[in-house]
């Protein structure tokens, strides 16, 4: 007999059999002790653990303790099959799930699945014993906020390696990662699948759990957020448990001294981050100004570039908290968006702002401009932006040779005026030249000024930019801001649509 729950087809035999064996093996002790007996030596103690949830996968699970080492027993009675299948399946296994379980774990063979001790069958009963491991629930509160976003690139990438290797797990939730040590785990294997899926990882069911094929099944309600048992409502779930360790990271990014990188000897304390953040669900402003004038000029250069170069490649030199490489890869013209920051604490930031947006096509880097390279980016770049940065930057020509070799069709630079900060010209007129000059460019333009800190903003370029293209930025950059929002709204359609029709 068959019932179907939204194309995931369950096998009702299999699911009878699991409440009509559900725990027989507590009626015979003896044998769980002969079967640990064959493969474990005296001493060691069994003691039974709860599910997670009722009747869940229907294992009698144990815990053996030795004194060196621990395992999870998990047992079964042999009927008790694989219980789903996938509409695009035509029939059932009819494999023991623990079996299952075996067999696949043994398949990938990886540091990232649990240790097997032992696969056995006695007496119409299933034994998988494996390394004990710890669970979700009891460790993920004990690591930084950074570290929970390395766990969660981590399990992307396991689960993207199942997808290549034709495998759908098909159960994917926080009760089956376990951590040994710090590391990730992905357990519990008795459901899964061979099916290959000809489409993209971020299609497949793993990912978002339902596709043409069928669906993985629902996490049940009333134990978390609700959704199929795939990436993308484990996402969710780190997704809460970051955010709820967002508001003491962002206290630890402010700038001011507490900044090695800032050069900037006279600055007072101050508690504020540097750039304001203005994403859903995350409004903190900083020292720069929330509507920041400077982002117009940003999206306007990446339409005037995206007519003659397309795709784009952004680089955002000393991009602090990321924001203007989150708005540069919004644009479809723009391949790929690159922010590199000197200072550890902003790239983590910035990383886990990313994250928590979807931002895509962005790589937040720690790097050192005039120690790193930028040729190791290992990317072609067309635009650079280096907003109220190079006064930081102790190894100013190291830096502009490297980007006279990238032959970058646009660099925008926002400047300090103060002449103590180019000691080696004396003077930023002086130090102008000395960046086109170095770098290259046959333009230089003074564009505007940022209306906060009234600082003058350059634009080095390769190509001519008219007078009226020009004007244009001055009244973004103006408290008249709102007259120019509609023209450059038209002028990201108009870009858009050359790129697609230049892409067919």
């Amino acid at each position: 007999m068959e019932g179907t729950n939204n194309y995931m087809i369950f096998d009702q035999e299999a699911i009878n059999n699991k409440i009509k064996y559900l725990d027989k093996i507590l009626q015979n002790t003896e044998l769980v002790n002969e079967v640990v007996n064959k493969h474990l030596s005296k001493p060691y103690e069994i003691y039974k653990l709860d599910r997670v949830w009722e009747p869940g996968g229907g294992s009698t699970l144990f815990k053996i303790a030795t004194a060196y080492k621990e395992y999870l027993l998990k047992v079964k009675h042999k009927s008790v099959w694989v219980e789903s299948r996938l509409e695009k399946e035509k029939e059932f296994t009819r494999k023991s799930s623990l079996l299952n379980e075996y067999e696949f774990i043994n398949y990938i063979s990886t540091e990232w699945v649990p240790e097997i001790l032992f696969y056995e069958e006695a007496n119409d009963f299933c034994f998988l014993a494996l390394e004990y491991l710890q669970t979700f629930n009891k460790l993920i509160n004990k690591i930084s906020v950074v570290e929970l976003l390395d766990v969660w690139r981590e399990i992307y990438d396991n689960v993207y390696y199942l997808y290549l290797q034709g495998i759908v797990h098909t159960d994917i939730h926080e009760h089956n990662i376990c951590f040994r040590n710090k590391k990730p785990i992905l357990i519990d294997f008795e459901e899964a699948k061979f099916i290959a899926q000809k489409m993209d990882f971020k299609d497949s069911l793993d990912y978002i759990g339902q596709n043409q094929i069928g669906n993985v099944g629902e996490f049940p309600s009333g134990f978390g957020i609700e959704g199929f048992t795939c990436l993308s409502r484990l996402k969710n779930v780190f997704k809460l448990l970051v955010t709820n360790s967002l508001p003491q990271l962002i206290e630890e990014c402010n700038f001011d001294h507490s900044c090695p990188f800032n050069k900037d000897e006279l600055q007072h304390p101050d508690q504020r981050i540097y750039q304001s953040i203005n994403l859903p669900g995350i409004y903190v402003e900083g020292q720069r100004p929330i509507r920041d004038s400077r982002k117009l000029i940003v999206r306007y250069l990446i339409c005037l570039l995206g007519r003659h170069i397309s795709p784009i490649n952004y680089l955002d030199i000393g991009c602090n908290l990321g924001m203007f490489c989150f708005q540069a890869a919004v644009s479809p013209i723009v391949r790929r968006s690159i922010g590199v920051e000197a200072h550890s604490k902003y790239v983590d930031l910035a990383n886990i702002l990313m994250f928590l947006n979807d931002i895509p096509n962005t790589d937040i880097l720690q790097f050192i401009c005039g120690e790193d390279r930028l040729d190791e980016l290992d990317s072609k770049i067309d635009f650079i932006t280096m907003l109220s940065v190079y006064h930081h930057i102790s190894q100013k020509e190291k830096l502009l040779k490297e980007i006279k070799i990238l032959n970058v069709q646009y660099l925008l630079g926002e400047f300090a005026t103060q002449d103590r900060y180019y000691p080696e010209r004396g003077s930023l007129n002086d130090e102008i030249n000395f960046i086109q000059n170095k770098t290259g460019f046959k333009f230089c333009y003074l564009i505007t000024k940022s209306k906060d800190y009234n600082r003058p903003i350059y634009l080095f370029s390769n190509s001519y930019v008219s007078v009226i293209k020009r004007l244009f930025i001055k009244i973004l950059s103006s408290r008249f801001y709102f007259l120019g929002t509609p023209f450059l709204v038209i002028a990201e359609k108009w870009s858009n649509v050359k790129y697609r029709r230049n892409e067919k």
